[in-house]
């Protein structure tokens, strides 16, 4: 079996576990959905979309042919590596920096020393970016956001 077939059902079983356990949250009736309606939706996407790449892995060529050795020739392991690493030290630093410093140094590094881009995008995306959601998840949905020890917001 190609590479292709077997991720797909990989990710129906999963789709469909998502999909099976949102139930026991609940649907919701009518116009008020309950807490397990969109986990179900998307878990019923998932599984449309792998049953979409199972059938297209029997008409197209390239899918057919798929093998697992060839998805992993030249990849660039190590900027994975260092996203999980800088992933563990954001959640470390978020409790002590807080959201807004630890959220722009995260997104600093990545764009400059992973993306190699400018230091001008590499500074403004990040502050405009986290300005926004700070925005969006303190003053419009009302959350509280991690300050830190400098009780910067």
């Amino acid at each position: 079996m190609n590479a292709q077939r077997i991720v797909s059902v990989v990710w129906f079983a999963f789709g469909a576990a998502v999909a099976y356990e949102s139930l026991d949250l609940g649907l919701g009736e009518g116009g008020e959905p309950g807490s397990g309606f969109m986990p179900f939706i998307a878990g019923l996407f998932v599984c449309a979309m792998a049953v979409i790449v199972f059938l297209q892995t029997f008409v197209n060529q390239e899918l057919k042919l798929s093998t697992f050795a060839e998805h992993w020739k030249g990849g660039k392991w190590h900027r994975a590596i260092w996203i999980v690493l800088l992933s563990v030290l954001f959640i470390e630093a978020m409790n002590v920096l807080g959201y807004f410093v630890s959220s722009v140094m995260l997104l600093v590094i990545i764009m400059r020393y992973l993306e190699h881009l400018s230091w001008t995008k590499s500074i403004v995306v990040p502050v405009v970016t986290v300005a926004v959601t700070y925005l969006l998840f303190s003053w419009m949905l009302d959350t509280t956001m991690p300050r830190g020890i400098l009780g910067l917001w």
